[in-house]
């Protein structure tokens, strides 16, 4: 679940106002590299979000 939560942060935040990113690269390289591959990166968190919560509510209650 924590890596659904974090691809949804940096897809649905800013990538000049995100810092983590900021501080790995630079602003014109965000803009450039990373800024076309948010809408993919929100579809995947979502993606990745339904199918865990898929898996947790299809688990028994021996297995929880």
């Amino acid at each position: 679940m924590l890596a659904g939560a974090l691809a949804g942060v940096h897809a649905l935040g800013c990538p000049i106002c995100s810092a983590v990113l900021l501080a790995l690269f630079s602003s014109s390289a965000l803009m450039t590299r990373f800024d076309p591959l948010r809408p993919s990166l929100g579809v995947a968190s979502v993606a990745l979000f339904v199918s865990l919560f898929h898996v947790q509510r299809s688990r028994d209650c021996e297995t929880c």
